[in-house]
């Protein structure tokens, strides 16, 4: 393992990583925030009580986080770089450990472009299941909508409808990739910390 954590250090391998998941997966954030500033920039910021102002503000975040949402392949290809770097760390030893953890922290970009980008967007994306299931569970509790009927609530005691709208609501948020690659990245911080 030392001739591996030799060879990934002399090679600047972890850079190279991080600048090349940086350019696939995150170039467009700046792309999109400079268009977006530039729209802010124009409109009149005394407005920012007014309803309208607010609503359009939501539309564009919504708007750009979902052209930023990672599919699961690129939640697990984050994954198996995260635990290769993880990896490395634990088979070090010792000595090598801090070595490597001064490598990952002040010779590479590794934190700020690629671990702090996917953090942003898991929390994005967790900001977004979570109002899906929001909305989900509203709907559900909606008259007529099938389990806030008073029929079902009388046949099954009253209590029942109550459980199948939280398990529906709560299936919505179920995102194992999502919950991987937070997972993974929060554990190389801890490795660099």
């Amino acid at each position: 393992m030392d001739n591996l954590l030799e060879i990934t250090l002399s090679t600047r391998l972890v850079e190279k990583l991080a600048l090349a998941l940086h350019d696939v997966l995150f170039s467009s954030d700046y792309e999109e925030s400079d268009e977006d500033s530039d729209e802010n920039d124009e409109e009149d910021y005394d407005n920012e009580s007014d309803s309208g102002y607010l609503r359009a503000r939501q539309q564009r975040a919504l708007k750009q986080l979902e052209r930023g949402l990672l599919d699961q392949h690129d939640h697990r290809s984050i994954c198996g770089v995260f635990a290769f770097l993880q990896n490395l760390y634990s088979y070090a030893g010792p000595e090598k450990a801090d070595i490597y953890r001064q490598h990952l922290l002040a010779d590479t970009l590794l934190i700020p472009r690629l671990v702090l980008p996917y953090l942003n967007r898991c929390v994005a994306a967790a900001n977004l299941l979570s109002r899906r299931a929001e909305t989900y569970e509203a709907v559900l509790g909606m008259p007529g909508s099938g389990s806030g009927s008073g029929e079902e609530s009388k046949s099954d005691g009253g209590g029942g409808s109550g459980k199948i709208k939280d398990v529906d609501a709560g299936m919505t948020l179920d995102d194992l990739p999502l919950i991987s690659g937070t997972a993974a990245a929060l554990r190389v911080l801890i490795v660099a910390r």
